[in-house]
């Protein structure tokens, strides 16, 4: 039995009405099922195949894995067939041709994956403050403490005219969970990290956000 993917994944994949076949837009397909197959040996045609057959043939079938089709039901199947830049069909049994290339999954799970290759380079330059990049593999908050002090050592010490564009400012690139602490650092965390300087961290996207003694007092 062999079962259709028919569903679209993020927008990148469309079905037609008849042809009972799906297309990946161009630069969607990302080595369709990358992700499994970056471990696994090149694919072999099957013996035998003639060279006329294999000119206008040549399937990929990925077998032995968990297919996660984003069908209707999200069933998992086990086999796929990729012709071209279209999967042509998924199921225990998507049949056989002399020329098809075969990866054997063992067991991997393979996902429909997308190329999303972007860049956000106004966002750094409209931060207000010093930007702390370092803090994006701090993995404590003793590491997070570090890179600000190191931060802060390169910079004046914080004066009675801040304006808010002299803070060391972390916006919108962490998360408590990147810590081993699983939370915020606190006001006396951060006034120990920079005791001279103004300190401003906010989540992402529109905080809270965390300050220490000489943030508070200008924020106040």
């Amino acid at each position: 039995m062999q079962v259709e993917l028919n569903r679209r994944i993020s927008g990148a994949l469309s079905w037609p009405v008849a042809a009972g076949q799906l297309s990946l837009l161009p630069g969607a397909l990302s080595l369709f099922f990358g992700l499994a197959l970056a471990s696994i040996g090149t694919a072999q045609p099957t013996e035998g195949a003639s060279d006329e057959w294999c000119a206008v043939s040549g399937d990929l079938v990925l077998t032995n894995g968990r297919i996660l089709t984003v069908d209707a039901d999200d069933s998992i199947q086990s086999t796929v067939r990729i012709r071209g830049d279209r999967i042509v069909a998924v199921g225990d049994d998507v049949g056989s041709f002399g020329c098809d290339r075969h990866i054997d999954l063992d067991g991997r799970t393979a996902v429909p994956g997308l190329i999303n290759n972007h860049l956000h380079f106004l966002r750094l330059g409209n931060r207000p403050g010093y930007d702390v990049r370092a803090v994006e593999t701090s993995t404590s908050i003793a590491e997070l403490q570090a890179a600000i002090a190191a931060r802060a050592a390169g910079l004046p010490p914080a004066t009675d005219a801040l304006d808010g564009t002299d803070f060391i400012s972390i916006v919108d690139s962490w998360s408590p969970r990147q810590f081993a602490e699983q939370r915020r650092p606190t006001l006396a965390e951060l006034d120990e990290a920079a005791p001279n300087h103004a300190v401003y961290m906010m989540g992402y996207p529109f905080g809270p956000g965390v300050t220490n003694s000489i943030g508070k007092r200008f924020l106040e």
